[in-house]
């Protein structure tokens, strides 16, 4: 079988512009299944941005990230829109929870990008992982790029979102990525954070719920040795000046959307 390289695809489609979306009938199951274990498969190595680049593997993928998002949209309050903005729309929220759903939010800002996903597990592919656990990981991208590295990993996700969990979990079970989704808030008090080799975390909320996330996080140190990723300004931002236990340890990794701390 021959794997599917993006970067190529888009190029040979000029005639559409930036917007080439592979049709992905032409593609078989087990060749998208043998692509995506492959990490090259996530590199961007072609002129095109991050986000057409993400636009086109979620095309080949079958995702159907822009129709939910719409939907989504169509049924609850924009994320920018304050409380006291008049609105026949409800904030987003299946049980009453505190936090931020992101809805209204441009799919390829919400989404890391995969090449950005790439990067980062490339530079930690020499490391021993054996669980990643994802807070606020919408359509599970991490997971997907996670496994091209390491296969028998575990990872689980955790998002409030009901239709992103669904349509993660429908991928995943699509090509055998076997990922587990779950619906939870984590900022519920009856949550409990499990141990994993690596946290990813983000700008998910407000200030002081990433500062309470953070601080579950912190407890973790010197139970096991982890690793974790934080995209964002405001979470860097905050593990500056809050958290400098994270950065006595390794020196972190510092990137332009993201960063790394080595918590041994």
């Amino acid at each position: 079988m021959v794997s599917i390289k993006v970067e190529t695809l888009v190029q040979e489609d000029q005639s559409v512009g930036n917007h080439f979306l592979l049709n992905e009938q032409n593609n078989s199951r087990e060749e998208i299944i043998q692509s995506i274990s492959s990490p090259e498969f996530f590199s961007n190595s072609s002129n095109i941005s991050s986000r057409e680049h993400s636009k086109t593997i979620d095309h080949i993928l079958g995702f159907r990230i822009i129709r939910i998002e719409r939907k989504l949209i169509q049924q609850f309050r924009s994320f920018h829109l304050h409380e006291n903005v008049e609105s026949n729309k409800k904030l987003h929220s299946d049980n009453g929870e505190v936090g931020e759903s992101w809805v209204g939010l441009n799919p390829q800002v919400l989404l890391t990008p995969y090449n950005e996903l790439y990067q980062i597990f490339d530079i930690l592919k020499d490391y021993p992982i054996h669980s990643i656990i994802d807070i606020g990981c919408a359509y599970g991208r991490v997971g997907i790029v996670a496994k091209a590295f390491f296969p028998e990993v575990r990872f689980t996700g955790y998002e409030i979102v009901k239709k992103r969990i669904t349509e993660a979990n429908r991928i995943s079970d699509r090509y055998d990525i076997n990922l587990e989704i779950l619906n939870q808030n984590v900022l519920d008090e009856s949550f409990s954070l499990p141990e994993a080799s690596i946290y990813f975390i983000y700008d998910f909320s407000h200030f002081l719920h990433i500062k309470t996330m953070l601080s579950i996080i912190e407890k973790k140190i010197g139970q096991h040795p982890f690793i974790l990723v934080a995209k964002g300004e405001n979470v860097r931002g905050i593990i500056q000046l809050f958290f400098p236990i994270f950065l006595t340890k390794d020196t972190p990794i510092y990137k332009k959307n993201w960063s790394i701390f080595i918590l041994h």
